[in-house]
């Protein structure tokens, strides 16, 4: 696991990690009074993925926090010891927080985080390096821009590509959204498709029910390039540049179904947003009206 990917999420949970408490002193048995438990649960919650906090986390989970659903809960001394691991894994998180950051790559706002799929050959790298460049390097031509590596790191393959400026950080942003609702409206057309195929139908008739999905996805694709090319300032050179467009989507939405990621190594929590949250994947819709009966956009 690549810390670097994950500084959104160390970042933000080194601020909300708090154990907040009161002594009563007339509670009899339960002096304590602990605030604010579900943004406790939360955070703890959000960082079950990093395995460096494995042990913390997992504690903390197994503990009385996570048997109530109060955001108040008065404890005993014993139950109170907890807050030993909360500040174990608080100084953890600092820790990382600090490393990343002393790294130099962090809040930079045209930098991405590119994080390749798995593979097990020279070839597979070769395509996965081919797929790059129809995905990043070609889009980015037509706004003037042009995307160099600066470094690579441990975990995976994880490459750090400068896009020149927040303008390429932004074009990329939407390609990655664009990819990630298609991949997402593909796996709902085969779900479509295998409900159709199971049908008592004829087969003519199954036939022009598949063509159909299947058109319907090639319009949301058109519409999907075509709405970043009509939002960016793209050199048009004419139906060409929507195919190319597609292409970068289409490889895009590939790569993340197979586990890859672009993330930007900025700072900023608005641009952070305009990529995709890739542990939601299935919730993400488009951000253009999209297409009903086939055709109407």
């Amino acid at each position: 696991m690549n810390l670097t990917e994950n500084y959104p999420i160390i970042l933000a949970a080194s601020k909300a990690l708090t154990y907040s408490y009161d002594y009563i002193s007339n509670a009899g048995d339960n002096p304590y009074k602990v605030k604010g438990l579900k943004l406790l649960r939360q955070t703890i919650t959000s960082l079950e993925h990093i395995e460096i906090l494995e042990a913390e986390v997992k504690e903390l989970r197994n503990s009385w926090i996570f048997q109530t659903s109060n955001d108040e809960l008065l404890i005993n001394s014993t139950n109170h010891n907890l807050r030993v691991v909360v500040d174990r894994l608080l100084i953890k998180l600092i820790v990382l927080k600090d490393l990343i950051e002393s790294s130099g790559l962090v809040g930079n706002n045209d930098l991405l985080f590119v994080r390749l799929p798995d593979f097990k050959s020279f070839d597979e790298l070769i395509k996965y390096g081919n797929d790059l460049k129809k995905a990043l390097e070609f889009p980015l031509h037509y706004i003037n821009q042009e995307a160099n590596i600066i470094g690579a790191d441990k975990g995976s393959v994880i490459l750090y590509i400068s896009v020149g400026n927040d303008k390429g950080i932004d074009l990329i942003a939407q390609l990655c959204w664009s990819a990630a609702v298609m991949r997402k409206k593909r796996l709902d057309s085969s779900n479509v498709i295998e409900q159709i195929e199971s049908l008592d139908l004829e087969a003519g008739i199954i036939d022009q029910l598949i063509q159909a999905q299947k058109k319907q996805l090639k319009g949301i694709l058109e519409a999907e390039a075509s709405s970043i090319v009509n939002r960016q300032e793209v050199q048009d050179e004419g139906h060409e540049t929507i195919r190319r467009f597609e292409l970068a989507i289409e490889t895009l939405a590939s790569l993340i179904d197979k586990g890859g990621k672009i993330l930007p190594m900025s700072t900023q929590p608005e641009l952070i947003k305009s990529f995709p949250d890739y542990n939601a994947l299935n919730l993400i819709e488009s951000t253009i009206r999209q297409i009903e009966s086939g055709d109407d956009l």
